[in-house]
């Protein structure tokens, strides 16, 4: 008896989300464009925190080298 209700009460939450899909569906791709932006913003600073970590880590090994050629 628990398995139809939770069918039924799954096929009642699909059919509630689709017509919210159609009534909402400015304010969905309002929001999907801000998490766009969001997540370039946040790539693109992981990005440059990785490229100066890289970097850092280069010039620390060229003065190893330099001090063992020494």
């Amino acid at each position: 008896m628990k398995n139809i209700w939770a069918i039924i009460g799954g096929v009642l939450a699909a059919v509630i989300g689709v017509f919210a899909l159609i009534k909402w569906i400015h304010a969905i791709w309002i929001i999907i464009q801000g998490g766009i932006v969001i997540f370039l913003i946040a790539g693109g600073i992981i990005s440059v925190a990785i490229g100066i970590s890289n970097l850092k880590e280069k010039l620390a090994e060229k003065k190893e080298e330099e001090k063992e050629k020494k």
